[in-house]
């Protein structure tokens, strides 16, 4: 008996040894079955699992219901804050049952095969990280979060804590794919596990989160069919509301993806930031944290040839002696363009700049008066008055709110000693 089975690797067929079609049949895009014939021998079925006599499929860590179109338990994988679909734990793969199919149960694989140039899900700045990882694991070297992440992200959850189960998965994927030894990802993982696992002190945890305000330039250096890949440049301003610090942040790097160009200026949610004793006040966690490395991955529309338009960016961070950042932020004026639609993957390098503030005064609390001024008229900012609008002032009103309530928290905890505490 042989099976005959689609693109998503459905059972459609079974045909006996004599060449006779024993079984057929077609599915719904959530896996009910349709159109029907004869009957199987075995019980794979939708996306080639098997299924059970509950008219469930086992997907090793949950079961799926075709019936119900959806996961009969919660996903044991939280999700990511950047794919809104993946944090419905019952979903069946977010939603594309044309391309995707979860083969553990627990996340939409996203393989590196069909992304290539050429194929039909052409990726350039995904695809030029994977070249990057393929070539360290092939020369014999060990890639760092980083490169495996920006390779497979649907794999690798940077927003957890990583560990070396999830590179390890990781890097599975690179070898299904065919672009990588077992040999290589062996030596990987082993060299992995040796060195690269960070420490972080006892007397560093996690805090809240911070409110940013900038404005990027894009420029498009060249296009491949509907693909552009250019560079972006930009400055921002960032407050940090776990040590309540103001910093400018200047970044540059190189993207891909459906290009909008032009002038953005932007405004957004910052979290993850890391509080430090005894040196919280000279911004070591901070600067630290909130330098080097982000991927930056935007979605847009706006009006070709004007400056109206808007969109959202979610961001992380991966690099610098702490646990990166990440957060979203919202962008409006996609800038004088052609294109209408903005989408695509930026790698940007950040670095920080001469304009610093505190707002702890001597008595360790907060000068939240100080704080909020700066907030509501934004001082220091880099988008000025010429983008100020509604949704901007709007913004800064509930940073500014938000800043308050964690202020009391800081005061309560702090205040009143020195600002050594």
């Amino acid at each position: 008996m042989y099976t005959v089975q689609d693109g998503l690797g459905s059972v459609r067929a079974e045909i006996a040894a004599n060449t006779d079609i024993t079984a057929m049949g077609a599915y719904e895009p959530y896996g009910v079955p349709m159109n029907v014939e004869g009957i199987y021998s075995q019980p794979f079925r939708f996306t080639g699992e098997m299924l059970d006599s509950n008219a469930l499929q086992y997907h090793r860590a949950r079961y799926y219901d075709a019936g119900a179109a959806q996961w009969a338990s919660l996903d044991p994988w939280e999700g990511l804050a950047g794919r809104p679909m993946s944090l419905n734990g019952y979903s069946w793969v977010e939603g594309n049952t044309v391309m995707n199919t979860d083969p553990t149960g627990r996340q939409v694989p996203c393989p590196a095969r069909g992304i290539e140039p050429g194929s039909g899900n052409f990726d350039a700045g995904r695809w030029g990280q994977c070249e990057i990882l393929f070539d360290i694991l092939k020369s014999g070297g060990t890639p760092t979060w980083t490169q495996v992440y920006s390779c497979y992200p649907c794999v690798l959850d940077m927003s957890l804590y990583p560990t070396i189960q999830a590179y390890s998965e990781a890097l599975e994927q690179a070898l299904i794919d065919e672009y990588a030894t077992r040999q290589a990802i062996e030596r990987a993982i082993n060299s992995f596990n040796g060195y690269v696992t960070p420490t972080i002190p006892e007397n560093i945890f996690y805090g809240d989160t911070g409110y940013l305000e900038g404005i990027s330039v894009g420029g498009i250096i060249s296009i491949i069919g509907p693909i552009g890949i250019g560079g972006q440049t930009g400055r921002e301003i960032v407050y940090n509301f776990s040590t309540f610090q103001r910093s400018t942040f200047s970044y540059n790097g190189s993207g891909g993806g459906v290009p909008a160009g032009g002038v953005n200026a932007y405004f957004g949610g910052v979290e993850g930031f890391v509080e430090e004793f005894p040196s919280k006040f000279e911004g070591g966690a901070f600067f630290g944290q909130y330098s080097g490395d982000f991927t930056v991955r935007p979605t847009g529309i706006g009006i070709p040839m004007t400056i109206a338009g808007g969109g959202g960016a979610y961001f992380f961070g991966a690099d610098g002696e702490y646990p990166g950042v990440s957060g979203n932020t919202f962008y409006a004026g996609v800038g004088v363009t052609p294109y209408i639609i903005d989408a695509g993957q930026w790698t940007l390098t950040y670095w920080p700049q001469g304009d610093r503030k505190s707002y702890i005064g001597p008595d360790c609390r907060v000068k939240i008066d100080e704080l909020r001024q700066d907030i509501l008229y934004g001082n220091a900012s880099p988008i000025g008055t010429p983008f100020s609008s509604i949704f901007l002032g709007s913004a800064r009103t509930l940073a500014a709110r938000f800043a308050e309530s964690k202020a009391i928290e800081f005061d309560i905890k702090h205040g009143g000693g020195s600002c050594s505490c």
